[in-house]
């Protein structure tokens, strides 16, 4: 299947383009200048309109580390609670043997195709979450706001989104989170029924039990041999672009607010604080 004039990386590197595992930068739009920021991907569905509000509960030291050090937490692939982020679906795997034919690389073991992905490549994918919802969303808090009282949520749009990574030299990758059945959903080819190879697409893949997030996600490609994090990276945003509004939690203590206020005074900013509708008692 290779040529024996390649060394055992190229082959790798080789048998993984005509897989579709990969390569994806070539899928982008060439960004100008050395600022990467967002980048239109051709094969990422994003229907939504800038306008479009999006959220990201957390819990209160999470704000804290968000307001102080003025950068998102991009989480590892492979790092997520759901051990199916970024595996390719079963009959993707049976259709085109990716668990078959195995090949040597550099570091003096060989890998079959979804071998490779999950240990190599998945630790370089990086994600950052967001729920797209015109409201808040209950479940949202008590899932991702752990259900703390002083749990808060961001208001953001993906206009917002898409502009709050303009201080950083990074490509960034926006889309929509696709929910499939991973023991029945099956593409016409390697490359997720596209074109060309599309390894992005497998890390917005997720089982339909997730629908209720209904996410959009950040995406960042960068060499684990770079970045060389266990769980993720902070990537540098600028809050005035990225923050609409700040929302805490219904049944909050009184001087969470005060506290939230503190932090934004303190690293110099200052942005519209709501206390959520839900739980707050009627008739009171």
């Amino acid at each position: 299947m290779f040529q024996s004039r390649l060394s055992p990386d190229k082959r790798v590197k080789e048998a993984l383009y005509h897989l579709g595992v990969g390569i994806t930068a070539m899928l982008a739009n060439t960004c100008k200048g050395n600022k990467a920021v967002y980048t239109k991907h051709s094969k990422l569905l994003l229907r939504y309109p800038d306008s479009q509000k999006i959220w990201r509960y957390m819990t209160p030291d999470r704000f804290k580390s968000l307001i102080e050090k003025e950068a998102l937490f991009f989480c590892r692939a492979d790092r997520f609670d759901d051990k199916w982020e970024g595996i390719f679906p079963i009959k993707m795997i049976k259709k085109f043997g990716l668990d078959k034919h195995s090949f040597p690389s550099d570091d003096g073991k060989t890998y079959t195709s979804c071998e490779w992905h999950i240990q190599k490549e998945a630790r370089s994918y990086l994600i950052n979450c967001w729920h797209v919802n015109d409201s808040e969303s209950f479940a949202m808090w008590k899932i991702y706001g752990r259900d703390h009282q002083d749990a808060i949520a961001i208001q953001s749009t993906i206009g917002r989104l898409k502009k709050c990574f303009n201080v950083i030299n990074e490509r960034i990758w926006i889309g929509e989170v696709d929910y499939i059945d991973f023991r029945e959903w099956e593409p016409k080819n390697r490359f997720f029924n596209s074109d060309i190879p599309n390894t992005l697409k497998t890390f917005f893949l997720k089982w339909n039990y997730f629908v209720y997030e209904n996410e959009i996600r950040a995406v960042i490609n960068k060499s684990y041999e770079e970045h060389k994090s266990d769980k993720g990276i902070l990537i540098k945003v600028e809050l005035s672009e990225l923050i609409e509004k700040i929302y805490i939690s219904a049944v909050a203590d009184p001087k969470t607010e005060k506290g939230i206020t503190d932090i934004l005074v303190k690293n110099g900013h200052s942005f519209p604080i709501h206390r959520s509708d839900l739980g707050i008692p009627l008739y009171m």
